[in-house]
């Protein structure tokens, strides 16, 4: 894999990351920054987000184990610091479910219909005004 090339970053320094920048030879040079406290959450938990998407994708089961992994990893959180208790109702249930919607009930009690985008929404998406349809003019 090849090193850090020149440009700007905004990544914690990991510690794959500083070997790499201990052998950028002499013509390039990393500028570190102290992480501040006011963006230390985001940047922290960007950073936790990407390792554990990437774990989760090693994974074969990935919804049955990659939905334990989390548990674990709230349960650690918690364990870690006892004033994050709160976060306990924040792990997923073990049944690897996604909530798509709420729906509402008509007078019959039959749920309304609520169509999902064809893209997720968590996705993104670059809409850039073209058309993909046959439209004549």
């Amino acid at each position: 894999m090849p090193g850090p090339a020149r440009g700007l970053y905004e990544v914690l320094i990991t510690e794959a990351l500083q070997t790499q920048l201990l052998n950028l030879g002499d013509r390039l040079l990393a500028i570190r920054g102290e992480l501040w406290a006011a963006e230390a959450a985001d940047r922290i938990a960007l950073h936790l987000t990407r390792v554990a998407e990437r774990a989760i994708a090693m994974i074969d089961e990935r919804p049955r184990v990659g939905i334990d992994l989390s548990r674990r990893l709230i349960a650690a959180i918690i364990q870690f610091l006892l004033s994050a208790s709160s976060l306990a109702g924040e792990r997923p249930t073990e049944l690897s479910e996604v909530l798509r919607s709420i729906a509402g009930r008509f007078p019959d009690r039959r749920a309304e219909t609520i169509d999902e985008p064809l893209t997720p929404l968590l996705d993104t998406t670059l809409l850039n005004g073209t058309s993909t349809g046959n439209a004549t003019s």
